[in-house]
This record gives structure tokens, C-alpha cells and sequence, in this order.
């Protein structure tokens, strides 16, 4: 609650000085803690691709909405009915397209580097 309250207090500031400083909320749906949630409550046999991927939508879901009740209750100016979540079709197809430009102009290459990699969930982990 404190940082969403400064870091709305800023938005608030920068809008009552004038400038253009909309806040639109957003939420990373994707990632190791949400399929970890989920893998936990499944049995190793039930453990398909296409339902870990809906039941981590789900999930996901279910998260953003109370998260987004809560800080309107705080009082968080926002744009709430239009977030961003990296779960929508639009923004994982942005994604490809900007992926797809990288590609075309040499950005993308193949080299050799580790990939720290988790061998009961099957994903690729942060370095860091």
C-alpha cells in the first residue's frame, strides 16, 4: 500500500503542476511465482501445458481484481478500466510484432550463454 500511495502522490503532484502525467496500472501476469502457486495444488499427472496455462490465467485474474479494488479503495487515481496485463492477446501479439522487427534488422542472433533452467517446474529462471 505505501508505494502504490507514493508513488500516486506523485502522479497526483505532477498533474496539479500542470503536466500530462496519466497512471495507468498495469500487471506482469506471467512467471515462476504464479506457476509455482498453481503447480502446487496439481497432481504430477494433471500437469498438462494447456492446463497449467488456463488455471495460471485464471489465477492471474483473480489477483488483478482485488489488487485493483484495493487501490482504488486507497484511493490510487488510475485508469482502471483500461490496465495493461501482459496476459492480453493484444499485448503478447505487440510483443511478436516488435520481436518480429528486432529480428528483421539483425538484432536477434543465436550465441552460446547458460540458461539457468528449473527441473521440476520446466522453465527458464532470472539470473539473478
Amino acid at each position: 500500500a505505501l508505494n502504490k500511495i507514493l508513488k500516486d502522490i506523485i502522479v497526483k503532484y505532477k498533474s496539479m503542476r500542470g503536466y500530462y502525467s496519466p497512471y495507468i496500472p498495469g500487471w506482469d501476469c506471467h512467471g515462476l511465482p504464479i506457476e509455482h502457486q498453481v503447480v502446487k495444488n496439481l497432481k504430477v499427472s494433471e500437469r498438462t501445458p494447456a492446463k497449467v496455462r488456463k488455471l495460471c490465467r485464471e489465477f492471474a485474474s483473480k489477483y488483478i481484481d482485488i489488487q485493483r479494488d484495493e487501490f482504488i479503495r486507497l484511493g490510487v487515481f488510475g485508469d482502471w478500466d483500461k490496465p495493461y496485463l501482459t496476459m492480453d492477446k493484444e499485448y503478447e501479439a505487440k510483443i511478436l510484432e516488435v520481436f518480429g522487427m528486432l529480428y528483421e534488422r539483425g538484432y536477434i542472433y543465436q550465441g552460446l550463454r547458460p540458461i539457468h533452467w528449473c527441473p521440476s517446474c520446466k522453465t527458464a529462471l532470472a539470473e539473478a
